[in-house]
Order: C-alpha cells, then sequence, then structure tokens
C-alpha cells in the first residue's frame, strides 16, 4: 500500500493553498426562517444591564419580533416610561441559534441596520457552553455609538495574540484570557468610520464575515457601497428553499485521494472562496493560542441591551459623551430608542467538505482529516 499512500501525499502537496478557503452553502437564514433557526432567550442578563428579555410570543405580541420575505427585525420597547424602582428593565430581544457551529466555517451576515443611541450595547457573537472555556467570539459589539466596531476574543487562560499579524485593523489588546483585564478579551478595531453605529445605518449597513479553521480566526467587514465586496458575499439570490450540503465544484479530485471515494456535488451549490477576499480587517493566530481547545462548538447569540458592566460603565458612558446618567436616559427617554432595532436580511452559513478542514501552512495547504489514509 506504500505507493497508494506516497500518491496521496504527494497529491496534497500540490493542492494550490486557494482550496483551503473553499466553502459551500450549508445554512441559509431569511425572513420568517429566523423563527425557525433562533430562540428567544428570557433570561437574566449575564452583563447586567437595564434589560427585559422577553420569549418569542411576548416579543410578536408587542412588535419587538417580526419577519417579512427578506427581513429580520428585533428591536426593544421605545415608548415605555420605566419604573426606577422596578428591577425590570427596558423590554428588549436576545436570541440564540439552535444549531451549533465550530472550525471549518463560515458565517456572513447581511445587515442592514443596526441598534444605535445613547445607553445601547447591541452584539452579534458566537459562544460555546460553559463559558468561558469553550470560546467565545464578538463579531459585532459597541456601545453609545462609539465607532468603529471592535472584534474579539473572550478565552481560558493561556491564549494570547501576537503584536504583530497581518491584517487591517488596530489591535487593542492581545491577552485573550477573559479572567484578566476586567475581561477585555483581545480585540481588535476595524478601520472603517462606517464598521458600526449611526454611521454603519447611514450608508444602509453592509456585510460582516466570520472565517474559523483549526488555525485562524478572521473577520472582513464591507460596507453597502463597498466596491471591494465580494460578489458571492453581496449576492442575495436566495436558496431558502432549504439546506444545501454538498461537495464543491472542483475539490473531488482531493476528496478522493484521501478516501479513495468518488464524490459529487450538487449542481445549485452555493460557494465562496475566502482567499480571494483580501487581507482581513481582523486576523487571529494559533502562535500562542491553541484555538480548538480554547474554541470549540458555537452557537450564534444576537441581542441588545442597556447599560450594564460596559455601556454603563461610569468612564465609559461619560467619554461618549452621552446625557446624564445611563440608568435615567434608559428609564426616562423611551423615545431616544426608536432606532434600537437590528434589521437583518440574512445569515450565511458555509462549510467546507465533510470531515476535511484545510489549514493554509505556506504556499500550499495542508488537510486535516478524521480518518487515517490507507
Amino acid at each position: 500500500m506504500f505507493p497508494l499512500r506516497l500518491q496521496r501525499l504527494l497529491t496534497l502537496l500540490v493542492i494550490p493553498s486557494a482550496l483551503a478557503h473553499r466553502y459551500a452553502l450549508k445554512d441559509e437564514i431569511i425572513g420568517e426562517k429566523f423563527f425557525q433557526e433562533f430562540s428567544h432567550e428570557a433570561i437574566d442578563d449575564p452583563t447586567h444591564g437595564r434589560v427585559e428579555y422577553v420569549n418569542e410570543q411576548t416579543a410578536r405580541s408587542l412588535n419587538l419580533s417580526y419577519a417579512s420575505e427578506d427581513h429580520f427585525v428585533i428591536r426593544a420597547d421605545h415608548t415605555t416610561v420605566l419604573d426606577p424602582q422596578s428591577p425590570k428593565g427596558r423590554k428588549s430581544v436576545r436570541i440564540l441559534s439552535n444549531q451549533i457551529y465550530s472550525h471549518g466555517t463560515v458565517m456572513v451576515a447581511d445587515i442592514e441596520h443596526m441598534p444605535t443611541g445613547c445607553g445601547t450595547w447591541p452584539a452579534l457573537w458566537t459562544c460555546g457552553d460553559n463559558w468561558p472555556y469553550n470560546g467565545e467570539i464578538d463579531l459585532l459589539e459597541g456601545v453609545n455609538d462609539m465607532s468603529p466596531n471592535m472584534v474579539s476574543l473572550h478565552a481560558s487562560p493561556g491564549c494570547k495574540q501576537p503584536r504583530h499579524r497581518l491584517q487591517k485593523g488596530a489591535p487593542e489588546s492581545n491577552e485573550c484570557n477573559s479572567f484578566v483585564n476586567y475581561n477585555q478579551g483581545c480585540g481588535v478595531k476595524i478601520n472603517d468610520g462606517l464598521s458600526y453605529g449611526p454611521k454603519f445605518n447611514e450608508v444602509g449597513g453592509g456585510w460582516y464575515a466570520l472565517e474559523r479553521t483549526k488555525k485562524e480566526i478572521k473577520a472582513w467587514f464591507w460596507s453597502r457601497d463597498d466596491p471591494n465586496v465580494p460578489a458571492e458575499v453581496a449576492n442575495r439570490s436566495h436558496h431558502s428553499r432549504g439546506i444545501i450540503q454538498a461537495p464543491i465544484i472542483g475539490e473531488n479530485t482531493l476528496l478522493e485521494a484521501l478516501d479513495g471515494i468518488r464524490h459529487s456535488h450538487h449542481p445549485d451549490t452555493i460557494q465562496i472562496d475566502t482567499s480571494k477576499w483580501g487581507i482581513p480587517d481582523v486576523r487571529f493566530v494559533d502562535d500562542e493560542c491553541d484555538i480548538p481547545k480554547h474554541f470549540k462548538e458555537h452557537r450564534i447569540v444576537i441581542n441588545l441591551t442597556f447599560c450594564g458592566d460596559w455601556a454603563g460603565e461610569f468612564f465609559t458612558y461619560l467619554r461618549s459623551g452621552c446625557p446624564g446618567s445611563c440608568i435615567d436616559y434608559v428609564n426616562f427617554k423611551p423615545e431616544a430608542f426608536k432606532d434600537a432595532y437590528w434589521d437583518i436580511r440574512s445569515i450565511r452559513i458555509f462549510t467546507l467538505p465533510h470531515d476535511v478542514e484545510y489549514t493554509q501552512t505556506g504556499p500550499f495547504a495542508r488537510a486535516d482529516t478524521e480518518e487515517k489514509m490507507a
């Protein structure tokens, strides 16, 4: 069997690195499908915000969650003056994906509007069970309309990032350990003022993409009018008839070399190739962080809270230029939150072929498989 093993190893060595970044559509979530793929969480806010997260029935009845053919909106109450003596804060929504996602995936979020306003703390993020030991990735998060967006990791001890790595953004912190620096995590600010807040909304939002492999975690942002947004990202030709998961066109030779089985693909498979997307805005690497150890299976979370540990922190709120105290503003200014809503066009999840994850290690790609070669 030695010649067969040698042949397969040689095949791996000549695979172009671009194939390490080719993915096929797995899940597409649009409009009403968000109600099927996500669950409303009526829980106490773990970040101690002035918020009352409501269940789906309440959210629908109060028009805090609703959908059309190609829009999904979740928002906060913007009509009620709160009783300052009540432990219940402003009604809002927090949703959690029913599916879990791990390495070898790309999430593309098409967002038309994000929540804004003093006291707001919106977030689109992913998280594992047993926080922080399975990791947290904050893709779009901020407070009090303070731009730009910062993408962050939060992890258990033993995960750091090097000061210098190939990315467009500017690192704020390189220590990802959630138990130090008041859980600051390792964050990178996106070098684009349109990436967050009112300016994001003024141009019609944009796209965020998150790629997870066993070697790297990368993020990209393109505003709505960015001429450099890849066509495969901006494409809105929906395949919402269901889930499509199939080997990627052009990958058959590699897969056959790995397992000796003839593979085929679905002719309607939508594909992306992240190697053509350019330098990422944010890039986390495994130099001082065992990514599979610290970042495991995650669910997607989308939420909007108020004040709390970050937005309501005294110096953070003061620095933002917001008036008065955060709690008083949230309690007594409901009209200030008419723009505190998410309007999401779609979330699409792309995956690598089954049982194969490619990781780039130089000019060529290496394949990590669950099965040993014969």
